[in-house]
């Protein structure tokens, strides 16, 4: 089963529940060496991105970050 797949299946059983995959990229792995967030080294990275739409889906609240 390959990850596609397996991502359909989660969605199939977690439907809205379940948040986009956080992409992968080289700031969100710099940002621990550097001290800082991902907020603080790469805010605009698409890492960061992701990570502020998981923090708005747990907290409700679809202002958050805006």
């Amino acid at each position: 089963m390959n990850s596609e797949a397996i991502l359909e299946k989660l969605r199939e059983i977690y439907g809205e529940k379940l948040c986009n995959p956080i992409r992968t990229n080289v700031r969100v792995s710099e940002a621990p060496a550097s001290g800082k967030t991902i907020f603080e080294f790469a805010p605009g990275s698409p890492g960061s991105e992701d990570y502020r739409e998981l923090i708005r889906k747990i907290e409700g609240n679809n202002n958050l970050f805006k």
